[in-house]
């Protein structure tokens, strides 16, 4: 909506010039014609969106004679430590990546994020801790260069038509939350500037969590 009101009022500006006229631009709906326009959006049928639904670790496990080994290595990359997938296919650059323990001792990965243009070198990196085993498994993964890009049709054929390549980040906020994670944690790891864009973007409003009494813990 918003690229055809620029193209409509460039035109619009242009030919009023042109032909000595003044021109009234036409301006962005609101109220009850904006609600419109996101309803129409929402449910339109057989529309092409970039937006992706979550992958959980149940979900991908349950196809996994799906896939070859390498590109199930690669989305579960992507579940467990919740990477951009130009991040997961950087991880075959020892440039791009390091493996470290904090003084608890505590395994992490350090990545690059190529996507960082606009801060120092320096400060493009961030810090994954390695909690889980399955996050500790990654090592092993990425150490063996068994990991390989799986075709983004080959991933909907198998999972479902709104899974993409980002599918397992997108899962991995609510992923972490139910292990008892802290959302600004979260977002750290993912590599966020502010958590409102882990909340509103990333986290599943389908998915609720909650703390049971009497153990307190989190699911």
């Amino acid at each position: 909506m918003r690229k055809v009101l620029i193209t409509l009022n460039l035109w619009g500006r242009f030919y009023c010039r042109h032909m000595n006229r003044v021109f009234d631009p036409a301006k962005a709906p609101t109220g009850h014609e904006l609600r419109a326009v996101y309803e129409a959006y929402h449910t339109a049928i057989g529309g092409v969106t970039r937006e992706s639904n979550p992958l959980s670790p149940d979900e991908l496990n349950k196809k996994q004679n799906k896939f070859e080994d390498s590109t199930f290595n690669w989305l579960f990359l992507s579940v467990w430590l919740g990477l951009r997938p130009k991040e997961i296919d950087s991880l075959k650059d020892p440039e791009c990546f390091r493996f470290e323990e904090d003084k608890r001792k505590m395994p992490l990965l350090k990545i690059y994020q190529t996507k960082l243009i606009n801060v120092p070198p320096d400060k493009r990196w961030k810090t994954i801790p390695r909690i889980y085993p399955e996050q500790k498994k990654c090592k092993a993964i990425v150490e063996s260069s068994e990991f390989r890009r799986p075709l983004t049709r080959r991933v909907s054929k198998h999972l479902g038509d709104r899974i993409k390549l980002n599918a397992g980040r997108k899962g991995f906020v609510d992923l972490m939350i139910s292990r008892g994670q802290d959302i600004f944690d979260i977002s750290q790891w993912l590599g966020h500037w502010t958590v409102k864009r882990t909340w509103f973007d990333y986290k599943n409003r389908n998915e609720v969590h909650y703390c049971l009494p009497e153990s307190g813990k989190r699911i």
